[in-house]
């Protein structure tokens, strides 16, 4: 939690206030660190923390690669453990994109739209230009643009707006109900 709270103080070292608390491939999510960083989240009045737990409601969904699949159940599994602590901070209803990491596209995001709960759900993707960045240094390298191409789809914005959802991120909850 050394680390955590290392990073947490570099942020604020540089002006940047933390809308909220995850960690690189959810680490946060194992029950005894996802305490740790609870508190953390208190002690620096940090609203919210990721909360990975996904369950993709409906049907339609394309099949997730086996790998993701079982990473998205692992999380389901320590969420479950992590209850308690979960229900000391503000989190999400749940991360959807785990399970489809690399393959979200403005089809998936169209979908969500549609099937999502009320609240705040978040969507996880990892949209960026790859411009430099070597396929062997990271395994989203292609996914990267498409994902930054279907995030700004009109088609998809569309979706959300007809579905009455909005596409937000973790500074504009505030104070929202989830």
């Amino acid at each position: 939690l050394g680390e955590f709270e290392a990073q947490i103080q570099r942020a604020l070292d540089l002006g940047v206030r933390p809308t909220h608390l995850d960690s690189h491939r959810h680490m946060h999510a194992f029950p005894p660190l996802f305490a740790g960083v609870v508190r953390l989240a208190r002690k620096y009045a940090i609203p919210w923390v990721r909360w990975p737990c996904e369950t993709l409601r409906g049907r339609g969904w394309p099949r997730p690669p086996r790998g993701q699949a079982g990473v998205a159940e692992i999380l389901r599994a320590l969420c479950r453990m992590s209850t308690a602590a979960g229900s000391q901070v503000r989190a999400t209803r749940g991360t959807w994109g785990i399970a489809h990491t690399g393959r979200i596209d403005a089809a998936w995001l169209i979908h969500a739209a549609r099937l999502l709960p009320e609240g705040a759900t978040e969507i996880m993707v990892h949209p960026g230009l790859a411009d430099g960045l070597d396929a062997r240094d990271s395994r989203l390298a292609d996914s990267r643009p498409r994902e930054l191409q279907s995030l700004c789809d009109p088609t998809v914005r569309e979706a959300f707006v007809r579905n009455h959802r909005q596409m937000i991120h973790y500074g504009q909850l505030g104070a929202r109900q989830v």
